[in-house]
């Protein structure tokens, strides 16, 4: 067995932390996950049984498998391109009709995992021990085993069209509304890509879309908050809404079991990102260290997209230049790439996460043959937590300020309209007004008018 890379969730409270750890065996990869206490085994058992009810309960859509063996659970390490990257190729297309479109085919997946089985909501003693609750919530549609774990990078498409179900961690048999499950999904996606995503779409329109309003979005808010008090340490839960991710320590595993950081370069030839087609190089890092790797990738044929790791942990980068050759040995320098950072700051990338990438992609135009990534490495490996938290109040702020001058726009724009409705409303009765000026005139102008001058005259003085 070759270890690939060993992730350690301590942000948990004790008995749901684990420890996931990649491997090769015989060709192929697996995923693993053992509790890192005794008290956590019940958990990792709870998964499998996860996977039985899904497997028994969920239609038309494919459970990645698992088996259970000394308390350790074992998955199948799936292929494929999840609906987080293709949410992402929307944007960077710009095509919002498509990105739209996506979301509420992602809200119609998720109404139909059990057919037409789904449920009304209903309070229980378990979903009140969880999320507490609210009145509003009664009569909502429900699924009868809901997958909270149902977001769009923990699904993956393949070349059919299969979607995939690959992390499940957090299932409940008891009802909880779909609406729920969405707003996770959508909050984590667009604030783990809030550089592209709040350029894109406005939030709230997102859900608007989807048929989620505003009042259900606060409820949701505090479910959501909830849930995390109920799995994580209290110092991991405030703010969490707005993170897709907690900080994870992540290591890559030698021979010798020693630590070390690394650079890994990943080819997609439409299959999907796959450790076979992968260059791992590894750094010798201080702090504020600069790093210029150069990748041969000519034995990587037909090459659509590629993915840079720039390190295995988290951390906070400058990209000075990524530098694409061509066979014909041409230098062609790309700003057009997308991360997984959870914040970028004044130039500055924030990876929170233990998994940073960087991808590049539309590439099968040309034949590439190398890669050059010029980067500068402003800190790494669990120290980039409070650097993110003195930003996310900022964040919070600008966002605020945004939505608020966003609204006064609305307001103004409206303003305008009524303004210009007066306006026509005017312009209307002035023609109007000069319309029957003109028949008036017309009128006293004409030759009966003038005839018949004495005999109104005369029917005047018969009054008086």
């Amino acid at each position: 067995m070759d270890i690939v890379y060993v992730k350690y969730t301590r942000e948990r409270i004790p008995q749901f932390q684990i420890k996931t750890i990649m491997y090769r065996e015989n060709g192929k990869y697996f995923v693993k996950k053992e509790a890192l206490y005794e008290e956590g085994k019940a958990h990792i058992r709870n998964i499998y049984d996860n996977y039985i009810k899904l497997t028994q309960n969920y239609k038309n859509v494919y459970i990645s498998k698992a088996e259970l063996k000394n308390d350790e659970i074992i998955f199948d390490y799936e292929y494929g391109n999840t609906i987080d990257k293709i949410l992402l190729n929307l944007i960077l297309k710009k095509d919002k009709r498509g990105f739209l479109e996506k979301l509420n085919w992602y809200k119609n997946f998720v109404e139909n995992l059990e057919g037409k089985n789904y449920i009304n909501f209903k309070f229980t003693n378990e979903f009140l021990n969880i999320f507490r609750g609210c009145d509003k919530l009664r009569g909502l549609k429900c699924l009868r085993i809901s997958n909270v774990d149902l977001s769009f990078d923990n699904l993956i498409v393949d070349g059919e069209n299969l979607v995939k179900i690959i992390d499940y961690e957090w299932v409940f048999d008891f009802p909880i509304p779909i609406d729920f499950l969405v707003y996770r999904s959508v909050i984590n996606f667009y604030f783990r890509h809030i550089k592209y995503t709040e350029k894109f779409v406005d939030i709230d329109f997102i859900f608007d879309s989807l048929g989620i309003t505003g009042e259900y979005i606060k409820i949701y808010e505090l479910m959501l908050n909830r849930f995390h008090s109920y799995v994580f340490v209290k110092d991991n839960v405030d703010n969490y809404v707005f993170y897709s991710k907690y900080l994870k320590k992540s290591y890559l595993i030698n021979q010798s079991i020693n630590r070390a950081y690394n650079m890994q370069v990943f080819a997609d030839d439409g299959s999907g990102f796959c450790e076979e087609k992968s260059i791992v190089k590894e750094m010798d890092l201080d702090k504020n260290s600069s790093v210029k790797f150069e990748f041969d990738i000519s034995s990587f044929k037909s090459i659509k997209s590629l993915r840079v790791d720039p390190i295995n942990t988290n951390c906070v980068v400058y990209i000075n230049k990524i530098v694409l050759v061509d066979e014909n040995l041409v230098d062609v320098e790309t700003d057009e790439f997308v991360t997984n950072a959870e914040y970028i700051f004044e130039g500055k990338y924030v990876f929170l996460n233990d998994d940073p990438q960087i991808i590049i992609e539309n590439l099968d135009l040309k034949r590439y043959v190398k890669i050059v990534i010029d980067i500068d490495f402003l800190d790494f490996d669990y120290k980039v937590k409070q650097y993110m938290m003195n930003l996310y109040d900022s964040l919070k702020n600008s966002l605020k300020d945004n939505k608020e001058l966003k609204q006064k726009r609305m307001e103004i724009e409206q303003l305008k309209r009524q303004l210009e409705e007066k306006n026509r409303e005017i312009y209307k009765k002035n023609i109007y007004i000069k319309s029957i000026e003109n028949e008036l005139n017309l009128l006293y102008n004409s030759l009966s008018w003038k005839i018949t001058e004495p005999f109104r005259k005369l029917k005047s003085k018969l009054k008086i």
